[in-house]
């Protein structure tokens, strides 16, 4: 079986520049991993957490589920690169060089398959990544949590188990950071 994660940008708490730090998360990940398959989808839904003695689990309910995993398979047989859908690559254009790839039909809807090749070298880049890396109130308050999981990637679990537990005695209302 394989692993599949759904990663969400303005789901628990609201994040500066949320989409350009998904491309941004994008782009580290296939360069540490390039049989990754990466999709990014931008748009509304609804998410919560579902809850019951015996399990606790994050939910999202969106047709951007279905785009994600269209693209997903299309990602998959193409081995296209970082696939998204228009209204990812329309707020990202000025940042990253993207191609339209396709349309696809999902569920009587027609969705243009785009994809993200690489960031463009520009002032207008500089200035974004400029942007990112400053000292932000949103992106600091959620700081151990990001911590965490790239410890997670690293294999340092207890390392990332005490950041967790430090990030929810900031947030104890985040059901996403509990086990």
């Amino acid at each position: 079986s394989e692993d599949r994660v759904i990663c969400h940008w303005n789901a628990v708490y609201r994040v500066a520049n949320a989409i350009q730090n998904a491309a941004a998360c994008a782009f580290d990940i296939k360069a540490t991993d390039q049989s990754a398959i990466l999709t990014l989808a931008y748009g509304n839904a609804w998410c919560g957490t579902l809850t019951t003695t015996e399990r606790n689990q994050f939910t999202i309910f969106s047709s951007m589920i279905n785009q994600l995993y269209s693209m997903e398979v299309l990602e998959e047989i193409s081995k296209s690169g970082i696939l998204c859908n228009q209204e990812v690559a329309s707020k990202l254009d000025l940042f990253y060089v993207i191609r339209k790839l396709c349309s696809l039909k999902v569920y009587n809807k027609i969705i243009d398959v785009n994809e993200m090749q690489f960031a463009k070298l520009s002032t207008a880049s500089d200035e974004w990544m400029y942007q990112i890396q400053q000292n932000n109130s949103l992106d600091n308050e959620n700081d151990l949590f990001r911590k965490a999981v790239g410890s997670i990637r690293g294999n340092m679990i207890n390392l990332a188990i005490s950041q967790l537990k430090d990030h929810l005695r900031l947030h104890p209302l985040d059901r996403t950071a509990q086990w």
